[in-house]
């Protein structure tokens, strides 16, 4: 069971920058939201998932819908502890 803890509201006109869109999210007291990947780091995310590292691996699927194009799983990698530490953003490679 999943339970929302947070939302946003979506204005008209042209795209949110990553900075405008945190600022539209409401959160419950006691959370907070931070920015950790964004274009062009990413491009067009359509997964995300989190491993026991806490390492959070993002699925790009640049093709879809039509095929044929580059899709990659790169994996953005944050410190936790909010010591104003950047990510690194890097494609996933297998072992």
């Amino acid at each position: 069971m999943s339970a929302p803890i947070g939302g946003c509201q979506r204005r008209k006109g042209p795209p949110f920058t990553p900075d405008q869109a945190l600022e539209t999210f409401r959160l419950p007291e006691g959370f907070r939201i931070e920015l950790v990947a964004s274009e062009p780091e990413v491009r067009e995310p359509v997964a995300i998932a989190f491993d026991a590292d806490g390492r959070l691996f993002v699925v790009e699927m640049s093709d879809y819908p039509m095929g044929g194009g580059t899709s990659r799983i790169p994996t953005a990698t944050a410190a936790s502890s909010g010591a104003g530490c950047s990510p690194r953003v890097s494609p996933f490679r297998r072992a």
